[in-house]
């Protein structure tokens, strides 16, 4: 079984009031290409996944975005929340 753990992504965190969700697409669309490459079975996402306890519209559309493109490549997804 092939585990890829990645933690405290902070997804909707805005630096100086510029908001990150581009980068983190990037990011993420960079895991869900490394999931296909490398046969991944689960990625663990442990803690923070959300900047605030309250997080966008638009934050919580691109985290959906992110699990639903692992479920395409058959990837299991457990999420642990953070503090």
């Amino acid at each position: 079984m092939r585990l890829l753990h990645i933690a405290d992504l902070h997804i909707g965190k805005r630096v100086c009031e510029f908001s990150m969700l581009e980068d983190q697409r990037h990011v993420l669309s960079q895991v869900v290409g490394l999931v296909s490459e490398r046969g991944v079975d689960v990625v663990l996402v442990a803690g923070d996944l959300y900047d605030k306890s309250m997080p966008s519209a638009e934050a919580v559309a691109l985290v959906d975005w992110f699990l639903e493109s692992l479920a395409a490549t058959g990837t299991q997804a457990v999420v642990i929340p953070g503090n």
